[in-house]
């Protein structure tokens, strides 16, 4: 008869293992990935907010357009992206057991009234500064590098002036020299 002695950390190491296993196997299992962009495929949108309705889960749109949900019960949903100056879209989306689900999402520009718009390239930036700053956790105010550009301001320090909580300390009356500082209020 064959006899086996146990190791000394036989039994914690096999619940290590198991452990480590398991988790191993659930990270890409019920996952849900996708990417928003508009219908001609040439814009990705940040700060999109999309959930997914049935759970009442939301995340927010990464810079390259992406999102991801994990540890999401196998069944069908309704997934709804929001985003200011695109009409909200809905789809239904099946997720599987231990797999990962991926979704293209199409965003289309809200119809309006107007016979003629002249767009000069700032609107993208300026909606997605209101995205982040709608969808941000605290309170955020952020102004789009094309809005800075239209200010009449002569240096990046008395832009920041207008925005709110924001001061500058001037230096004999002057921004631009060394000694001034831009601070928050509070």
């Amino acid at each position: 008869m064959k006899h086996t002695l146990p190791l000394p950390f036989s039994k914690p190491c096999k619940a290590v293992a198991l452990v480590l296993g398991l988790a191993a196997t659930g990270v890409q299992a019920n996952t849900l990935q996708g990417q928003i962009g508009d219908t001609q495929s040439k814009a990705l949108f940040e700060g999109a907010q999309v959930t997914l309705v049935e759970l009442n889960k939301h995340v927010n749109s990464n810079r390259d357009g992406s999102f991801v949900f994990t540890k999401i019960p196998a069944g069908n949903y309704t997934l709804r992206v929001n985003y200011i100056g695109a009409q909200s879209n809905e789809q239904l989306v099946v997720i599987q057991e231990n797999q990962t689900t991926h979704v293209t999402v199409q965003l289309k520009p809200i119809d309006s009234e107007v016979d003629n718009i002249i767009v000069v390239g700032q609107r993208a930036g300026q909606a997605g500064a209101f995205n982040r700053q709608k969808n941000a956790d605290g309170i955020m105010s952020i102004v789009s590098a094309d809005s800075i550009g239209q200010l009449p301001d002569q240096n990046a320090a008395e832009a920041l002036q207008r925005l709110p909580g924001m001061f500058i300390q001037r230096d004999q009356g002057r921004v631009d020299s060394l000694g001034s500082v831009a601070s928050t209020q509070g």
